[in-house]
């Protein structure tokens, strides 16, 4: 049994060219971690509640350590520059629900 970890962010874009840089050097160092993207950027409707973002990303890894350790690497602190740069984003480490080993 296992349970995988979830990484999900927001973004409300401001500078499309730094988030195009970002988004292809990210791509590279998440397979690194050990994930695989869900969700990167797709069209979304909002059924409730209010959301003010212009794109949503969900990135599966193994577990959350994995996200925890894809967040505080070196590596990645360098990509979240140039994400702040392009956008404001909100970001969360989620547990997802257990299940078995294949």
């Amino acid at each position: 049994m296992y349970m995988p970890g979830y990484f999900v962010i927001n973004l409300k874009v401001t500078n499309r060219q730094k988030i195009e840089e970002y988004s292809d050097e990210v791509a590279v160092l998440v397979e690194q971690y050990g994930g695989h993207y869900l969700v990167r950027g797709g069209a979304y409707d909002i059924l409730e509640g209010e959301w003010d973002a212009d794109r949503v990303v969900v990135v599966e890894f193994p577990n959350v350590e994995a996200v925890k350790s894809f967040h505080a690497s070196g590596q990645y602190a360098r990509l979240h520059q140039i994400c702040t740069e392009g956008a404001k984003s909100n970001a969360i480490a989620v547990a997802g629900v257990e299940r078995r080993s294949a």
